[in-house]
């Protein structure tokens, strides 16, 4: 049996989605027939990015790549930057950076360090140079914003979100 009102409801959202399937002949509608062309080289508006994953690796030559899989929403309704693997790698990252600073600011237990010495030889010179400054750089940036009354936690995001701005 044919459901009239259901019928009647998908005739409206189609019509919504792709306004050429209206019959009025009152209403002008678009010219859909070309493609719109979008350059690569465009940034994406972070309203425009749907689900795609922010993670971009680079290979041998340099080149980005971007990450093929999908950003899940929140549970807040607002969209992640990252795909569920590379929203593990960042919270491991920003765990390592706040150990960092916690070590800059005599926060944390010599034993801790020596242990992440012992298991990640290199990983003071790695951080540094991920965030591509000098240990005096950071030290001096990290001291100013602990004096303001930031925490590490927050100290370690701000770094993190440096070479965005």
């Amino acid at each position: 049996m044919i459901d009239i009102l259901q019928i009647r409801k998908y005739d409206a959202v189609m019509e919504e989605l792709d306004p050429s399937l209206l019959d009025d002949d009152d209403v002008e509608v678009d010219e859909c027939d070309e493609l719109e062309v979008i350059d690569e080289n465009e940034e994406l508006i972070e309203e425009d990015r749907g689900f795609n994953c922010l993670w971009d690796e680079v290979d041998e030559q340099g080149n980005e790549i971007p990450c093929l899989l999908n950003a899940l929403p929140n549970a807040d309704g607002t969209m992640s930057d990252y795909c569920p693997k590379h929203t593990e790698e960042h919270k491991s990252w920003l765990e390592i950076l706040e150990l960092y600073i916690n070590d800059i600011l005599k926060l944390c237990e010599p034993v801790l360090i020596k242990k992440m010495n012992k298991e990640q030889s290199g990983w003071k010179k790695q951080v540094e140079e991920q965030l591509g400054m000098t240990r005096y750089l950071i030290t001096k940036f990290v001291n100013e914003k602990y004096k303001e009354g930031m925490l590490a936690k927050t100290i370690a995001i701000m770094l993190d979100n440096l070479d965005d701005e």
